[in-house]
């Protein structure tokens, strides 16, 4: 397993929990919700670029 993907993995994850806990913090301001959705789908796609892959690995 590519130790870079890995790091990146944990760091993908960390980004969802921040992002959540702004989400919890501020989604009732406007700005905050839309944008923090859009951080989300991004986070998710990093997730199925990355996260799903390092799972696959680790599975083998």
């Amino acid at each position: 397993m590519d130790e870079t993907l890995l790091k990146l993995s944990e760091k993908i994850k960390e980004l969802r929990a921040v992002s959540e806990e702004i989400m919890k913090v501020g989604g009732h301001i406007q700005t905050v919700n839309k944008n923090m959705k859009k951080i989300l789908a991004n986070v998710k796609m990093l997730e199925l670029n990355v996260c799903d892959l390092v799972e696959l690995e680790k599975e083998k």
